[in-house]
């Protein structure tokens, strides 16, 4: 399994980290292991939802030539 080393923690973030894994009797590695994990988890989700709202508004509805757009079909039945 890999190892990864991070230089110059801000001394705050340390802390955090240091209370967080202590609350859930836990090393802080494995706190900031699962912190990851969570992240790239949200990252995958966050990227899913962009590629729906892409898709979603570059689907684009081609009227005939010459057809009534949905606004005048309804101004119309308003003005019934």
């Amino acid at each position: 399994m890999p190892t990864l080393h991070v230089r110059n923690v801000p001394e705050e973030l340390y802390d955090g980290l240091k209370s967080v894994a202590a609350q859930k009797s836990i090393s802080i590695g494995a706190e900031v292991v699962s912190m990851i994990e969570r992240a790239l988890e949200q990252e995958k989700r966050n990227a899913k939802r962009k590629a729906l709202v892409h898709r979603i508004v570059h689907r684009r509805v081609r009227l005939p030539k010459g057809a009534p757009t949905p606004e005048a079909i309804l101004r119309k039945d308003r003005d019934r």
